[in-house]
């Protein structure tokens, strides 16, 4: 999840191969961070928008899975 906190943002197909079973997971919180404007979409995965890389250290915790 730090890869959050650079302007290339996270890979998807990286997470997919590494945790198959994460992804579906987080998809939704995903999504949400878009529609918050803090994520934007890239062709492979997800980078973070000028107001989102001031907020990667939450962002990043949110994605966070513990427990699993």
């Amino acid at each position: 999840m730090t890869a959050l906190r650079t302007c290339d943002g996270l890979k998807t197909s990286v997470l997919a191969k590494d945790f198959p079973d994460f992804l579906p997971h987080l998809q939704p919180k995903l999504q949400r961070l878009v529609s918050q404007g803090l994520l934007q979409p890239t062709p492979d995965g997800y980078a973070p928008t000028p107001q989102g890389l001031l907020m990667a250290d939450g962002m990043a915790a949110e994605l966070f899975v513990v427990g699993r």
